[in-house]
């Protein structure tokens, strides 16, 4: 079970204005970098449009397949993590994610996933009037 906050998103009410991507961009890596983001928006063939976060599964198949262990399940929170002073870059955990969440940063090297919405959704959230997210304290299964 995760611990802490979670992002959930109304998909009904996500427009694909990227503001989300943009404020999770300039929060973890200080500029607007839509390609750095933790975040993803993808659209569908029916012109709709899905936010995309790391699920934070029960038994992440990222996890089982990092060779390094920097793709690691926190144990207090149950959030996966990744920490990038032993990511050596191979993408297992892209290609192992089933939802495609997980992502190379090219920039950095390193894969990337979200750990925390706290900053993310304070910048979001005074940039969009209209928020499809809401970030919701809960104990959730993932």
């Amino acid at each position: 079970m995760v611990d802490g906050k979670v992002l959930i998103v109304d998909e009904r009410k996500c427009t694909g204005c990227l503001l989300c991507v943009i404020a999770c961009s300039v929060v973890h890596t200080g500029d607007i970098d839509l390609e750095r983001a933790h975040i993803q928006v993808w659209r569908t063939d029916e012109d709709r449009y899905v936010p995309l976060t790391c699920h934070h599964c029960e038994t992440p198949s990222c996890v089982r397949a990092c060779p390094t262990k920097a793709c690691h399940q926190d144990e207090a929170t149950q959030r996966v993590l990744i920490d990038a002073t032993k990511c050596i870059g191979c993408g297992t955990c892209v290609v192992a994610c089933p939802f495609g969440h997980a992502h190379y940063d090219e920039v950095a090297g390193v894969s990337v996933s979200a750990t925390t919405v706290t900053g993310a959704w304070s910048a979001f959230a005074s940039a969009n009037r209209r928020p499809s997210p809401t970030s919701t304290p809960t104990t959730t299964t993932g």
